[in-house]
């Protein structure tokens, strides 16, 4: 989707328009409106995050032609005004300019890569941002910036006046993008931050109308959407290159001209400024992946506000996120960074600006969650239906999905931690993962309900690891509390796995149990993340499967034969069968189970079933085939075990053949003659303690119209031929009895003008013919 906003100029009004700006310049550098939470109260509740240490860099001021502008940005130290984690402070007064860049080497080693963007790498970044306490008069926002300008760490918005003068702006720039005072888009677009990507959080509406009196450069937002109807309404998120030409639009009139900015992929109406206390801080999230080889096109999506203060993940269609589509991606160019060749990295950040018109003193601040970096990790929550041997998704993000256990299954919580890369290890993590409700977690008979998994060892999670804690309104949260060592290239990967059993009570008469996500941190000095368990449901069981073997549970076969495994199946407290099928499982000594069919009788209660397997399947030697069958709500059947021993044959008898033999294609001749086998003919004996021969005939060849064939086939040897039509020929036997298994390729043996052949009769007609060879092997010699 694609918004639009504008700047306007009026040089008439340039004495008004100073006389506006001196005034907001003299404006208190800090306010605070009545009902809203203050700086100091959102500082103190600020949600944890990762220590900054050197990871950042900003110049100390913006030098300009004429005039020079400080940065604002300062970083509050943990503690310094009660905050649990270290702030960035972008701006706290009108008018003022700010931006905040990742170190990109340090001093005592420039040549070493340190807090960069890697075009090349899939990347996540996180962050709480804060915009202030105002909603109808906050000032500007903040913007999330890529950038490869040759300014570097000084890279910041600026104006280009028709004299050339080029001078720091802030304001509506938001500190990326180009400001006003320049007459034509070219300039507009050089005074931005170069080279560059940026996504802004504009928390003012520029929007003085087209050629108004008084109009001031403030009209970014002002501009119809491109559909011609709406208007950017409202605090919003959108994306675009600030130094292209394009992103731009100039619009005049005898009076006035101006640009609006293209606005792409726009979140409207957010609410992102004059929040209660416990929504003053917004959680944001960016995603980034690399473009394919050969490609210039990377993918970007980005979340808003997905986290609640202590890190618990809200619903996933309360998230205000881009695409829409959960698994999409928007498209960027990352030819727009203008890349020298073999370069990879480039600088990102922040930057933020107050001191539009009508705006008020704004404090914008940041709290970093996860850089990629700095120490890059990824976290992954699972559930596995033991007993129904499945995953199980997340309601929250698949609502289409199945996801249905039942009352008594066991379960296995699987929560991991994996470390990419990055400039530093996490540091030790504390861990604390609140338990689903409506699942048992007993322990066994060790006192073990888990384990965590490290690439060196496996500690068990026992009952001296629960808690549990009681809110204001009786609910009580149960939960496992512990520290993990820090993750890094020497430990880069922990599993946690919590053992439990679905349990709605005994009651069959229950309903349907939803049981929603529960939460689980990780917080350590350079990463802070969260997981979500998934959201499933639990049904009560009104009947149970169940499987008898038949009198033969034990059974002793030849490798050559088949085996039978007989019983019935039927639900217990007599419920009738709902379908025509159960899956049946199939495992054999042990092993992951196949699943096949097996037919049942719709609305009968017990089945009889008589399965019959090939001995061939399995090696010589004992077995076990184990089967169990689960219905279409997953409820599985005990098992049944069938003891299998194989044995050597002692006699085999066995033909292989092919189901389709050719012959070479021919011009019809006046003359008779013989034409040849044509493609591989597959004929072959395997015998083991038996004596054999094999016979063969035909009923003749016909074409499609059931005309015959004048000739038809023989078998030729030593110079004989016998016709196979309606006559039983020898072709091969073997008198010997031999214990040994051996396979004799008859129809390998064959020369080319021996075996089966066919024989025409002059001038036959031309055509496709088919028939069939009848094979008789018998073990028994005849002449």
């Amino acid at each position: 989707m694609n918004m639009n906003k504008r700047l306007i100029r009026n040089y008439l009004l340039l004495v008004v328009t100073s006389i506006l700006f001196l005034f907001f310049t003299e404006m208190p550098t800090t306010t605070v409106f009545a009902g809203n939470p203050s700086v100091s109260d959102v500082y103190k509740a600020a949600p944890p995050g990762m220590n900054l240490e050197d990871y950042f860099e900003s110049p100390r001021e913006y030098k300009g032609s004429s005039k020079t502008m400080p940065n604002s940005m300062v970083i509050l130290k943990k503690g310094v005004v009660g905050n649990q984690s270290d702030i960035v402070q972008m701006t706290n007064g009108t008018n003022q300019l700010a931006s905040i860049w990742g170190r990109t080497a340090t001093a005592d080693a420039p040549d070493t890569p340190y807090n960069y963007f890697d075009v090349t790498k899939e990347q996540e970044f996180s962050a709480w941002l804060y915009f202030g306490d105002s909603s109808t008069q906050s000032a500007d926002g903040m913007a999330f910036v890529i950038q490869n300008d040759d300014a570097g760490v000084n890279a910041i918005s600026n104006t280009i006046d028709s004299i050339g003068r080029k001078n720091p702006q802030a304001g509506e720039t938001i500190g990326v993008w180009g400001g006003m005072g320049s007459s034509n888009i070219g300039d507009l677009a050089k005074g931005a931050i170069q080279n560059s990507f940026a996504l802004e959080f504009d928390t003012h509406l520029n929007t003085t109308q087209v050629g108004s009196w008084g109009a001031r450069g403030d009209d970014f937002d002002g501009e119809k959407m491109l559909d011609g109807k709406n208007f950017l309404l409202g605090q919003h998120l959108a994306w675009n290159y600030p130094a292209l030409n394009d992103t731009y639009v100039q619009n005049m009139n005898w009076l006035t001209f101006w640009h609006y900015m293209q606005h792409r992929d726009a979140l409207r109406d957010i609410s992102l400024s004059g929040n209660e206390l416990n929504e003053a801080w917004h959680h944001f999230s960016f995603k980034y992946v690399p473009p394919t080889a050969g490609s210039t096109t990377a993918h970007i999506s980005y979340i808003f506000d997905d986290k609640d203060y202590d890190g618990k993940i809200r619903p996933f269609n309360m998230w205000d996120r881009r695409p829409q589509k959960k698994g999409t991606y928007i498209d960027i160019e990352t030819k727009n960074f203008n890349l020298k060749p073999g370069q990879k990295r480039i600088r990102w950040g922040f930057t933020s600006s107050t001191g539009s018109p009508d705006s008020k003193a704004t404090t914008n601040a940041i709290i970093f969650e996860s850089i990629p970096a700095i120490a890059s990790i990824r976290t992954n929550s699972s559930l596995y239906d033991v007993t129904q041997e499945r995953g199980i998704l997340d309601f929250d993000q698949n609502n289409q999905a199945d996801v249905n256990v039942n009352n008594g299954d066991k379960l296995e919580f699987n929560y991991s931690l994996n470390y990419i890369s990055g400039l530093a290890e996490s540091g030790q993590i504390n861990a604390r993962v609140n338990l689903p409700s409506h699942v048992d977690f007993t322990p066994d008979d060790s006192g073990i309900i888990g384990k965590i998994t490290y690439q060196d060892k496996v500690v068990n999670i026992t009952t001296d690891d629960l808690g549990q804690e009681t809110d204001s309104k009786g609910n009580v949260t149960k939960f496992i509390k512990f520290q993990l060592p820090s993750l890094g290239s020497d430990n880069n990967n922990i599993n946690i796995k919590l053992y439990g059993k679905a349990d709605i009570g005994s009651n069959v008469s229950s309903k349907v149990t939803n049981v929603d996500q529960a939460h689980t941190s990780f917080v350590s000095p350079h990463y802070t993340g969260d997981l979500m368990s998934p959201q499933f449901s639990i049904n009560p069981v009104e009947d149970t499967l169940k499987m008898t073997e038949g009198i033969t549970p034990k059974m002793a076969i030849q490798h050559s034969q088949s085996f039978e495994m007989q019983g019935t199946v039927e639900y217990e407290k007599g419920s009738l069968f709902n379908c025509d099928k159960l899956d049946l499982h199939t495992s054999i000594d042990g092993g992951t189970p196949e699943v096949t069919e097996l037919p049942v009788t719709k609305d009968k209660n017990k089945e009889e079933y008589d399965i019959v397997r090939k001995a061939a399947s399995l090696e010589l030697g004992d077995h076990t085939v184990t089967l169990y069958v689960s219905d279409t709500k997953h409820r599985f059947s005990n098992k049944v075990t069938y003891d299998v021993t194989v044995e050597k044959d002692t006699s085999v008898l066995k033909l292989e053949s092919s189901p389709n033999y050719k012959f070479q294609s021919i011009n019809q001749s006046p003359e008779a003659g013989v034409v040849h086998r044509s493609g591989d003919w597959v004929l072959k004996v395997e015998s083991l303690n038996s004596v054999w021969s094999l016979k063969a005939k035909t009923s003749g060849l016909v074409d499609d119209k059931n005309n015959p064939l004048a000739g038809g086939l023989i078998f030729r040897k030593d110079g004989k031929d016998n016709p196979l039509k309606d006559n039983q020929v020898l072709l091969d036997k073997d008198d010997k009895l031999i214990n040994e298994d051996k396979v004799f390729d008859i129809a390998g043996h064959w020369q080319k003008d021996s075996g089966i052949l066919l024989k025409i009769r002059s001038n036959a007609s031309s055509g496709s013919y088919k028939g069939t060879i009848s094979w008789t092997l018998t073990n028994s010699i005849d002449s």
